[in-house]
Order: structure tokens, then C-alpha cells, then sequence
């Protein structure tokens, strides 16, 4: 059975940040778990850990993300009237944006990856 890789990656994250650095653990064709090093405010900690699992013809993707927010940087990364339920909800929107933009970008280099093995 392979072995679990543990590799820094830069990873480009879509909410309202720049470039961030996460860790990523690939346990091959299973599970991929991330954690993000230094998450923007008012994020202190977000996780994200995708499972995979053959279905009949096909895989089922799953992804469980985690997110700690600190109330006091709300203000700060929203603006003075926002609230802890406006940053979550936020939050909630760009990161489920972002997984299914990463699962449509999956899948379109998945499908080709499979047309090009059936050309050849």
C-alpha cells in the first residue's frame, strides 16, 4: 500500500486573499487533507479534507471543511457593522464556490486524461 506524502504547496485561495501556504496530506486514490498555514483574517484555522470513493463506473468526491473565526477581526475584514453570522456566511460562499470550481477543473483534466489514454 503506498504511502501517505506529506508536501508544502502553494495553494491560490479564492476568499478575498492572496496566495497562501497549506499542508497537504494525499493518502493515494482515498483522501487528500489540507491545512492552512496562516489562513487571512478572520479566519484562525480552516481545514479541508476530500474523500474518494469508486462508484460503479465512476468516483463520488466529498469534501468537509473547518473554519475558526475569530469575532474580533470580523469588523476588521468586513467592515463595522458585519457579524460573526455575516463573516460565516461569507466564508461559507467563497469556499464552497471554491471546491466546486476545483471539482469542475478535476474533472475536465480527469476527461481529458481518459480521451487522450482512449486515443492513443
Amino acid at each position: 500500500m503506498p504511502q501517505p506524502a506529506l508536501r508544502e504547496v502553494a495553494h491560490e485561495i479564492t476568499v478575498s486573499a492572496p496566495a497562501a501556504t497549506v499542508h497537504r496530506l494525499c493518502l493515494p486514490h482515498r483522501t487528500i487533507a489540507l491545512r492552512q498555514i496562516a489562513p487571512p483574517a478572520p479566519l484562525t484555522l480552516r481545514t479541508d479534507v476530500w474523500t474518494f470513493e469508486e462508484q460503479g463506473a465512476g468516483v463520488t468526491a466529498s469534501v468537509r471543511h473547518t473554519v475558526v473565526l475569530d469575532p474580533e477581526a470580523v469588523t476588521g475584514a468586513y467592515g463595522p457593522h458585519a457579524t460573526l453570522a455575516d463573516a460565516a456566511e461569507h466564508i461559507r460562499a467563497g469556499v464552497t464556490a471554491e471546491s466546486r470550481a476545483l471539482l469542475r477543473y478535476a474533472k475536465a483534466c480527469t476527461e481529458l486524461r481518459t480521451a487522450g489514454a482512449v486515443r492513443s
